[in-house]
Parts: C-alpha cells; sequence; structure tokens
C-alpha cells in the first residue's frame, strides 16, 4: 500500500509537469528531470509526498482499526444478546417446569383422594356387616334372662316376657334385632303361649319366630336354646321338607310355616329369655 501511494504522488507531479511547458516538448521532460533546478524540487518535494503517503497510510490503518473496534463491539453486543436470550429461555423452561411439577402434584393428591373415596366406599358395607357381627357377638355373650331384669318393650303374655315388633326384616335382621333389643327371636312352649299373642298380632302379616332347620333339614331348631323347638303347630302342608330354601318359620294366624329365610316383609316376635 505504501509503494502504491509514493508511486501515486509521483505520477501526480510528473503530470503537473507534462501539463505545463515541459508538455510543449517531450524532449523536455528528459532534461526537466537531468536540469539541477529541477532535481533540487524534485528532492525538496521527496519528503512532503512521503509525509502524504504516510499520513494516507495512518488514516488507512485507522479506518481499518477503526472498523474491527466496531467489529468486536457487534459481536460482544451479539454475545451479550445471546447470553441474555438464553438466560431468559432458561428462566421460562425453570418456571414451565415448576408449573408442570405442581398440576401434576395436584393431579396425583385427587387421584388418591378418588382412590380413597373409592377403597371406602367398597369397605364401608363390609365395616357395617363386622360391626353388626361384633354387636350380635356381645349380645350373645349375655342370656337375656341372666337376671330378673326384664328388657324394655317387653310384656307378659301368658307366662313369659315377649315383645312384638311391627318392622320388616327378613330372618337374620330379626334375628340381629331382638338381639339388639336384649332378647332373643321367640319359639312357644306350647299352643296357650300362641293363643295367648296370637289376638296381640296384626291381622294378615307373617311373623318371624326363632325357628330353624338350616344345619339339618327337617331338624327344627331353637335359636334362643340351641334346642329342638319344644312345641311346633304346623299349617297345612308344612313343613316343605323338600325345598331346601324354606327353613326359617314364621306365624301367621296361629300356624307356623316354613318359607325362605330371604323374605323381608316380615315382622318379628323377640322373647326375654333363653330357656326356650
Amino acid at each position: 500500500m505504501h509503494n502504491f501511494g509514493t508511486f501515486f504522488l509521483w505520477a501526480l507531479a510528473a503530470s503537473i509537469l507534462w501539463q505545463g511547458s515541459l508538455a510543449e516538448d517531450p524532449r523536455s521532460v528528459y532534461m526537466c528531470f537531468n536540469d539541477p533546478i529541477v532535481s533540487s524540487c524534485l528532492t525538496d518535494l521527496k519528503p512532503m509526498l512521503n509525509q502524504l503517503v504516510k499520513a494516507q497510510d495512518q488514516r488507512t490503518r485507522d479506518a481499518e482499526a477503526k472498523l474491527d473496534r466496531l467489529d468486536r463491539q457487534l459481536q460482544t453486543k451479539a454475545e451479550d444478546s445471546q447470553a441474555k436470550l438464553n438466560k431468559s429461555l432458561l428462566a421460562v423452561q425453570e418456571k414451565l417446569e415448576a408449573k408442570l411439577q405442581a398440576v401434576l402434584k395436584q393431579l396425583q393428591a385427587v387421584s388418591e383422594k378418588i382412590d380413597a373415596a373409592k377403597v371406602e366406599n367398597q369397605l364401608q358395607p363390609i365395616s357395617d356387616k363386622m360391626e353388626a357381627c361384633q354387636q350380635a357377638d356381645k349380645l350373645a355373650a349375655v342370656p337375656a334372662a341372666a337376671t330378673n331384669t326384664i328388657p324394655s318393650g317387653y310384656e307378659l303374655i301368658g307366662s313369659r316376657y315377649f315383645r312384638i315388633v311391627n318392622e320388616y326384616g327378613d330372618w337374620d335382621t330379626a334375628k340381629r334385632r331382638c338381639r339388639e333389643m336384649g332378647g332373643y327371636l321367640a319359639s312357644f312352649q306350647n299352643a296357650e303361649e300362641i293363643n295367648a299373642i296370637t289376638p296381640k298380632l296384626k291381622a294378615y302379616h307373617n311373623y318371624w319366630l326363632g325357628i330353624n332347620d338350616r344345619d339339618k333339614e327337617g331338624h327344627f331348631v331353637s335359636v334362643a336354646s340351641q334346642k329342638p323347638a319344644p312345641f311346633l303347630k304346623w299349617a297345612r302342608g308344612h313343613p316343605d321338607v323338600t325345598n331346601h330354601e324354606q327353613n326359617c318359620v314364621s306365624l301367621y294366624k296361629g300356624e307356623m310355616s316354613d318359607i325362605d329365610c330371604k323374605t323381608d316383609a316380615v315382622y318379628f316376635i323377640c322373647q326375654a329369655d333363653n330357656e326356650t
């Protein structure tokens, strides 16, 4: 670049001289450069031309340095912008991940509550049955006639205490309810007891008695004493020993019938003692 600038200035000086008086005679060019005065002039002019070349070179270097600084500044700004962008994207990603984790935890909690509710709903009937059985066992451990105290709601009918309950239930429910009332599902000692209690019963209604042949067909046992029923007064066509589903005894209009223990539209009669 330096050599080119020097050449350019020398060419410029030669052009000026050519356009002047020397241009009229080409031969004078050679003479001019060989003339002592011209040589002295050119000698004096050379430092100036060299200075101009140096100045031009310096401006060029300054311009290149400035461009280099601008390039570095732009590169630095670009790197800073990229770093800020990456940082912002990372922050957004972390926030999204945190929100996602929170949503997942909420869904997990809801799922656990739903599962717990389902299990509770499934276990509740089992728990109720177990509680009923435990209650029945507790009541069974205390004989109704162990003391002279008569449970509330029982009345003397004939020579014994009975309680007539006008609420529907199947045979097992009636058995449990009598125990809860402090007694046992009733059986009778003789015809006089049936004749004494029949007028107190609602007409056209069956009443469960504490007699069944579940363990052995045709062998009717009292649930209070666990002994064979002391007195049976069957209605016509009963007992039906051919139908193994009819194992529980009910009283209807003073006569006994063996019917399906699951029949639930039946009232029941309790007794206070466990002797019969």
